[in-house]
């Protein structure tokens, strides 16, 4: 039988972890903030993001005075540990609306998470968010998915894809095999080629502004095995316009009214007929592979890139 020291020792040790655990999570922040405001505050693609995976962080803030600032996040180790990532330093040298990026990895399924914004010098914690799975006071959400699921994202709403809303977050089977998010605001796109690690696939449909640094990050992921898809139809005038005609090894020669939809049909493997007629881009590649074509040539590739 242990002795009454030796539990009391052990109860002593397992409430200083208790301590140093919490501590580490939640410290003061520094009362010079009331010129600082967070607006917006986002983790993963709408919450979502996988575990062992690099996640966006992007948050939009106004402040009234010249600041530098780092973003970081903290959340728990493969091990149990609290580990602390943070950002660039930012110099915010005029008052204003700023946009900070950051990307994390969590190692633990239901890990908490907190969103720290530091003064660079000092190290002063100016704002602090934090997310745990069972609260329902969580500013933000932040949710780890199984790394075995298909985590997609699409710019503009798809048909077929039904994303997940963000009211539904906190009541969201985990279970599943395959999530999609929406992206309303291209603002908060990852600057960074890591902030799309998390993704399977990016969809984006029609709009095509992601911007130069954005747009980089993507091409980067896409070299580096992720997986894009492009939905140009009519829109084939805007998709030359944009930064994706400029790297994508696909040639947009103008557009079809396309009556025959039956190999994309049997591609999408629907049981009833696609009806009526479709503008599509008449499109060529020097290689890779046609998925569905029709009277006037391909309608749908795959290509290879990097």
């Amino acid at each position: 039988m242990k002795s009454s020291l030796f539990v009391r020792f052990s109860i002593l040790l397992v409430l200083l972890l208790s301590i140093l655990l919490n501590s580490s999570f939640s410290l003061a922040a520094d009362p010079q903030t009331d010129t600082l405001e967070v607006t917006d505050l986002q983790v993963g693609f709408d919450g979502l993001f996988k575990v062992g995976r690099w996640v966006p962080v992007y948050v939009e803030l106004k402040t009234e005075e010249p600041l530098e600032v780092q973003l970081s996040v903290i959340t728990l180790s493969p091990d149990g540990n609290p580990t602390e990532v943070p950002s660039q330093v930012y110099s915010l040298k005029t008052p204003g609306t700023y946009q900070l990026f950051s990307e994390f990895k969590s190692g633990l399924l239901d890990s908490p998470l907190k969103i720290r914004l530091r003064d660079a010098e000092t190290q002063s914690i100016l704002k602090e968010f934090s997310y745990a799975p069972q609260s329902r006071q969580n500013r933000f959400m932040g949710i780890g998915l199984k790394q075995s699921v298909e985590l997609w994202a699409t710019i503009g709403a798809i048909g077929g894809l039904e994303p997940v809303s963000s009211d539904s977050l906190p009541e969201l089977d985990q279970n599943l095999d395959q999530y999609v998010t929406l992206i309303e605001d291209q603002a908060s796109l990852p600057e960074s080629a890591y902030g799309y690690d998390t993704l399977d696939t990016l969809v984006v449909d029609a709009d095509f502004s992601s911007g130069t640094q954005k747009n980089k990050a993507i091409r980067e992921w896409v070299a580096n095995g992720g997986h894009l898809v492009l939905c140009v139809g009519e829109d084939g005038d805007a998709y030359q316009q944009s930064e994706y005609a400029s790297w994508v090894p696909v040639k947009i020669l103008g557009t079809s009214n396309v009556r025959d939809l039956s190999s994309l049909e049997l591609f999408a493997a629907v049981r009833s007929r696609i009806r009526g007629v479709a503008t599509a881009s008449r499109i060529e590649i020097s290689t890779g592979e046609i998925l569905a074509t029709g009277l006037d040539g391909p309608l749908l590739v795959r290509v290879p890139y990097g």
